[in-house]
């Protein structure tokens, strides 16, 4: 199982500022297990489940993350495809790239880091790579999953 982990927080603790809209808004690193044999691509979403809608709101849809590539560093560029041949799907706000929490004033939300072990790459242009069509493109092909929840209080 891909079990995600960050050396910036530990599950079901405060997020920093500085991965949030109200400081740095860098995403934060993040590293996980091996996947199982079969493996051939890993794909991360970060979403905000705390609030009342149908979706999550997405934080950071990052995908074809090379199945020997165990970890994401602080501060990824918000480019569509990196040097590694991941590729970065649509924000929130309909960029590619990290977008921070930033929840209403004493607001309490989860944010989720989630890791697929896939057993392919997906074919999507980024342009088009928006939570519904990974999602869609993932079904039939998660081997296994991991999550990693931290808090974040709006300010």
């Amino acid at each position: 199982m891909p079990t995600p982990t960050s050396s910036a927080f530990t599950s079901r603790t405060d997020l920093d500022d500085k991965f949030t809209q109200n400081g740095d808004n860098m995403s934060p690193p993040i590293s996980w297990s091996k996947g199982p044999a079969g493996t051939q691509s890993y794909a991360v979403l970060a979403e905000d489940s705390g609030v009342n809608r149908k979706d999550p709101i997405v934080h950071w849809i990052i995908y074809n993350i090379p199945s020997t590539t165990y970890s994401l560093p602080q501060n990824v560029p918000g480019d569509a495809t990196l040097e590694n041949g991941a590729e970065q799907g649509k924000n929130v706000r309909g960029n590619a790239g990290y977008i921070g929490p930033k929840p209403p004033a004493s607001q309490v939300h989860p944010y989720h880091f989630q890791v697929f072990a896939l057993n392919t790459k997906l074919d999507i242009d980024p342009a088009n790579a928006d939570r519904a069509a990974v999602v869609a493109a993932m079904k039939n092909h998660v081997l296994a999953q991991g999550d990693l929840a931290v808090n974040y209080t709006g300010k």
